[in-house]
């Protein structure tokens, strides 16, 4: 079975000049037919931040961008929040507090739809 790609970042990429790494983001997760799904559950600026990199991504050519700021586990077994992740060719998970996203998503649907869609090919 086919898998994805994984970029490790570690923090406090460009997201104002040359933007490397999320340009390869984007052109990996398929350029202008892009579609990526951004949680910032991990993040303090909660939905703030999923704008910000709906801005950035929707700048370097991504087709489709959907943040999604699941705070709890009923959020993230919500069947809107696997609805989000379904069809993305990216998911990008924003910095923070990384304890904050592996207890609010782990074991759950939403963390199921996101191993499916690296298991299918999605960065």
């Amino acid at each position: 079975m086919p898998e994805g790609t994984v970029i490790v970042i570690g923090g406090a990429e460009d997201k104002v000049r040359d933007r490397v790494i999320l340009s390869r983001f984007v052109a990996l997760a398929g350029g202008d037919e892009a579609t990526i799904a951004v949680i910032s559950t991990a993040s303090s600026l909660g939905l703030e931040a999923g704008e910000r990199y709906r801005q950035v991504f929707t700048e370097l050519g991504a087709r489709t961008v959907r943040p999604l700021h699941a705070v709890t586990r009923p959020q993230a077994n919500d069947e809107a929040a696997v609805r989000t992740v379904r069809d993305a060719t990216g998911i990008f998970m924003t910095g923070g507090n990384q304890l904050r996203l592996a207890s609010t998503l782990g074991g759950t649907r939403l963390a199921d739809a996101i191993l499916e869609r690296f298991r299918h090919g999605a960065v």
